[in-house]
């Protein structure tokens, strides 16, 4: 099917003809051996309509490899590009719902983008978002990031993500769904630089374009939950899911 970074992906069939892709490591390394097995042991822990499900986790010739479900569908980027749906808004909550899962399963996603959200069309042929790519999550008392080390996507990484990994908490998330929540409402990155040195500095002080210059029709509440979540402060920020929502929904800021 394609590639995903250190991992082959390929589409497979059981024995009744249901699509399956697999997550072959194309790698020996054990670093990275180390952390698709984990991705694979967290994913199975989870079990959420817009959270991706990991049906097996097995090794193939020495290489771990995970089985999980077929999505089929586009990114996130290119399903907003290619439809510039109108109820783009219910998929965001759908990502929130996602992401408070994995915030109540104790993990730490790390690397929420519009690339790492699959959309796919529900029973009712209505859009689904599912968060795909756990390989950077941050489980308890796992923890495999070198100090100091950076991992994420530049523009949706948090400004402590940046400085220091290992450390983040729930609110980085909270700052990743504040970057999605813009991309969706404007249509543009909100730390959109020509070089990536210049995406993080913008990060770093949180310095973006408001996005009612960019989408003048948007409502308050919009704007409000997009500056709630993209504070460059944690202290400043949504503390949770349950608090951004809150705020989407026209309510005033939880004191926490």
């Amino acid at each position: 099917m394609d590639t995903a970074g250190v991992a082959q992906l390929y589409l497979i069939h059981d024995a009744d003809g249901g699509e399956h892709v697999l997550k072959l490591m194309a790698e020996k390394d054990e670093g990275l051996r180390q952390r698709i097995l984990r991705e694979g042991a967290v994913l199975k822990k989870l079990n959420h309509p817009n959270v991706v499900h990991v049906e097996e986790v097995l090794e193939i010739n020495g290489a771990p490899a995970l089985v999980m479900e077929h999505l089929g569908g586009p990114d996130l980027a290119r399903w907003m590009f290619k439809y510039n749906p109108l109820d783009w808004e219910y998929v965001f909550r759908d990502i929130v719902a996602g992401v408070q899962h994995i915030h109540d399963s104790g993990l730490i996603h790390r690397d929420l983008n519009p690339y790492n959200v699959m959309v796919v069309q529900d029973a009712q042929n209505k859009p689904r978002p599912v968060i795909i790519d756990f390989g950077f999550v941050k489980a308890p008392a796992v923890e495999i990031t070198s100090p100091g080390a950076m991992m994420g996507t530049s523009g949706y990484m948090s400004p402590e993500q940046i400085q220091e990994s290992r450390d983040v908490d729930k609110r980085s998330d909270i700052f990743s769904l504040g970057s999605l929540l813009y991309f969706m409402a404007t249509g543009e990155e909100a730390f959109a630089a020509p070089l990536e040195w210049a995406v993080m500095n913008k990060t770093l002080i949180a310095d973006f374009k408001p996005p009612r210059r960019v989408n003048e029709a948007l409502p308050m509440r919009i704007v409000n939950a997009i500056g709630f979540c993209l504070s460059a402060s944690p202290i400043d920020r949504a503390q949770n899911c349950k608090a951004l929502i809150t705020v989407l929904d026209g309510g005033e800021r939880p004191v926490d």
